[in-house]
């Protein structure tokens, strides 16, 4: 069972980079291969840029740069509407106890609605539930949206210090209904040496609905 720290301070993006390179300085001398999916995609990011001495390339699935993200949350209306929930999440309690409600259906609807039929079998949904009815657990996971707002990193604000100077691969899903598809183009701006791989035909879920490919571009980058 991963560990489920208590106060949202400690789900800040920084403090988790930190707990990441704590891991790679204990088990890897060398420069190490990073790669992640929505709230690891963001520290991915986050490693790429603030510890490039640490990591040697980067892959980055369905989730753009941190500072591509926020200027869109201001100006861009749609994406806006796309993440309420993060909004929402933000608010004590309620979020749990929604969530929560009539046997996780919210949670259920959202990863069905929002993945290729099929992705989801009730097996999964069923292990999922015994997941994130743990002690703890819901508020651990809602706790990362807390922190991304309540304790936001100057990483995100600061141009240069966010610069990607690493190789980063972008694996992404043209029917992302969470994060539109002009903000993955938009990320390469702020990457000395990035590449954006589109799936036509896949959502965000890509890693799910298309393993074959998405390992094969990664064993590739990485080799």
């Amino acid at each position: 069972m991963s560990d489920k720290p208590a106060g949202i301070a400690n789900y800040s993006i920084d403090l988790v980079a930190r707990d990441v390179v704590g891991v790679l300085d204990t088990v890897a001398d060398s420069k190490a291969f990073v790669v992640g999916h929505d709230w690891g995609a963001a520290v991915t990011w986050y490693l790429a840029a603030r510890y490039s001495d640490r990591v040697s390339r980067t892959a980055m699935l369905s989730v753009p740069h941190p500072r591509i993200f926020i200027k869109n949350l201001i100006i861009n209306p749609a994406q806006l509407r796309r993440s309420w929930y993060l909004l929402f999440f933000q608010l004590p309690w309620l979020p749990e106890r929604v969530l929560r409600r009539r046997d996780w259906a919210l949670l259920v609807r959202v990863l069905r609605n929002t993945s290729a039929p099929g992705v989801f079998s009730d097996r999964d949904l069923e292990q999922y539930k015994k997941s994130w009815a743990k002690k703890d657990a819901l508020t651990a996971m809602l706790n990362w949206y807390r922190a991304a707002l309540l304790r936001p990193s100057k990483f995100a604000l600061d141009s240069e210090a966010s610069r990607v100077k690493v190789p980063a691969l972008l694996i992404w899903g043209k029917n992302d209904q969470f994060v539109g598809e002009a903000m993955a183009r938009e990320s390469l701006q702020y990457c000395d040496d990035g590449h954006l791989e589109m799936f036509e035909t896949a959502t965000h879920w890509i890693q799910h609905e298309e393993p074959a490919q998405v390992n094969t571009l990664l064993s590739q980058f990485f080799a």
